[in-house]
Formats: structure tokens, C-alpha cells, sequence
């Protein structure tokens, strides 16, 4: 199996940092120099999704337990996941950039990929382009963020999560070298459990350390099995993946928050049988059939899975 990549692309990654934090201290301005945590849930097991600098210096951090926060912190502010609010914040940034380019597809509440293909010839340097974007969400929404450009989506969007700078580009042909120093987990795939427990069994601290490794392709694939393709793919920068735009005049989305954190099976089954069946209704009431059904998972620590099937019959 081959694969072929364009290198002559142009993918950009938005990044809103902590967009959760902003959205409320927009909303509310006299939040804007206390210390403030925005929690998935105010039951002990609630973790922390968002947290402004204050609260930081106090010694909480993203993915720390409510329970654990109340013990030692009684100055900082606990605020609910307010799911309606960071939605419809979402909807305006996503209005501003879509001015830019017709192809957007947004990544969470928090981020967005745009393809600009072919955007050189009409905006000039996409450094500058990208600064444009941002000022225009600034104005727009009073928003701040961050702009990672790449050949691809896997790089952009690593980008935006490890550089604080406003805007960087990693060149074509430079998508190795720049993620050679990098820790493993900025790789999708490192996230999968026997692939991270290896590579901490064998004491890979850098990507560069995955890149030599998958030189060697037999004792690679050997180690990492059906995940040695893919993560040798996304060690060297890989990505064939496209830029995939809103799409909702023939999709059913259902969609629901938690009220509390868990991982009981027989919870998580009942929530998604109950979405289902509100999408079997609503198809029940257009008189239309499915072929495809995707599940997707945003966890509150800011990690997503997602799977699709066909539907047989």
C-alpha cells in the first residue's frame, strides 16, 4: 500500500485557548483577574476542562479532580460547563472565518481546520492571511488565538497545541525535523493504550526516538502491530486527510453532556442507545433511511474519539 501526499497545500489549525475561560469572563468581566476554573461537573469525580492563569499559580491544573480542587483551594471560583454558551460562541467564530475560505471544518468547540488551497494568489502570504483571521475573530467576538499552518491537519493543529506563538508555519518539507523534539503523546495514535504503554516500557521520551525506530520497518511493525503504519506515518509528519466542511442538510446530529464524569459501561450504553433512538425517530419522521452512523466522544480532558459503521440490512 502506498500513500501520496500533497505538498503543495496550505491547512490551517485555529486554536482558541481556552475558550471555556474566555467565553465566561466575556460574559462576565469582573472575572477577568480572579482566579476561575470552569468544571465538567460540580460531583467530586468532575475534573477541570478550562483554567485561567491565576488559578494555575495556585496549583491546580486541566484534568484535576473537583474534589481534589476543594481540599486545597478555597479562592478560586468554580464555574459549570456552560455547553450552550461555548456552542454559540463556536457558531460566531466559525461565521468569521468561513469570510476566508468556503472549506471549514471545526474541531470541537475550540478549534477549526481551513484549507486555503490556492488562497496565495488572492490574499499573498499566508502568514500574513492568518494574522487577518485572528484580528477578524478578535473583532468579531473579542476572542484571542492561535494560527498553525502545514501541508496537513496533523501538523497544523500539533502546532497550535505546542507553540504559543500567535502564528507558525512549519514549512513543506519540514514536518520531521519539527516534531522530532517533541513528546510522543503530540501523536493520535501514541494515545491508543498498548501503543503508549509501550513506548513508556521502552523509554521513548521523543518523537525523534519513533522516527528511528520505524527506519526499521520489520522490527517496527513487529513491536507495534496494526498501529505501526499509522504511527510511523504521524512520526514523519504524515497526513493524507482532508479539510472536511460543515455538513448537516443530510445528517441527524444528536448530542448530550454527562451530568457527571464515568466510565460505567452500563451508563454509557444507555446514553447512546437514548440517542439513538432520537435519531431513529427524527429518520422515522422525514420517512428516510441511514446507511452510516458515527459516534463521537469529546472527553473532558480534552481528548476525542470517534468511530463509524454502515448500517447492513
Amino acid at each position: 500500500m502506498s500513500f501520496v501526499f500533497n505538498n503543495n497545500q496550505d491547512i490551517f489549525h485555529i486554536r482558541l485557548k481556552e475558550l471555556e475561560l474566555q467565553a465566561e469572563r466575556i460574559m462576565d468581566p469582573t472575572l477577568k483577574t480572579r482566579p476561575v476554573a470552569i468544571i465538567s461537573s460540580p460531583h467530586p469525580n468532575g475534573i477541570i476542562v478550562s483554567l485561567s492563569p491565576e488559578a494555575a499559580e495556585e496549583g491546580l491544573f486541566h484534568g484535576m479532580k473537583v474534589s481534589v480542587v476543594r481540599k486545597m483551594s478555597h479562592g478560586v471560583l468554580l464555574l459549570p460547563y456552560n455547553q450552550s454558551l461555548y456552542a454559540r460562541v463556536n457558531r460566531y467564530v466559525y461565521q468569521s472565518v468561513s469570510m476566508f475560505t468556503p472549506t471549514v471544518e471545526p474541531e470541537g468547540f475550540n478549534g477549526f481546520y481551513l484549507d486555503m488551497n490556492g488562497m496565495r494568489a488572492i490574499r499573498g502570504h499566508v502568514q500574513n492571511t492568518g494574522l487577518s483571521i485572528i484580528q477578524r475573530i478578535q473583532e468579531q467576538t473579542s476572542l484571542s488565538g492561535m494560527v498553525g499552518i502545514s501541508v496537513n491537519k496533523l501538523v497544523s493543529r500539533i502546532v497550535t497545541s505546542v507553540i504559543p506563538d500567535t502564528i507558525h508555519e512549519v514549512q513543506s518539507g519540514q514536518e520531521a525535523q519539527f516534531l522530532s523534539p517533541l513528546k510522543p503523546p503530540v501523536l493520535p495514535t501514541v494515545k491508543e493504550k498498548p501503543v503508549h504503554r509501550l513506548l513508556r516500557f521502552l523509554c521513548v521520551e521523543q518523537v525523534s526516538h519513533i522516527q528511528s525506530m520505524a527506519d526499521k520497518s520489520n522490527e517496527f511493525r513487529t513491536l507495534f502491530g496494526t498501529y505501526a503504519v499509522q504511527l510511523s506515518r504521524e512520526a514523519k509528519g504524515e497526513d493524507s486527510s482532508i479539510v472536511r466542511p460543515l455538513q448537516l442538510r443530510d445528517h441527524i446530529l444528536e448530542q448530550t453532556v454527562l451530568p457527571e464524569d464515568t466510565n460505567d459501561e452500563n451508563i454509557l450504553h444507555a446514553v447512546v442507545k437514548g440517542l439513538a433512538e432520537q435519531v431513529a425517530f427524527k429518520l422515522r419522521k422525514r420517512r428516510q433511511v441511514a446507511n452510516k452512523v458515527r459516534l463521537e466522544l469529546h472527553y473532558t480532558d480534552g481528548h476525542q474519539r470517534d468511530r463509524m459503521g454502515r448500517i447492513i440490512g
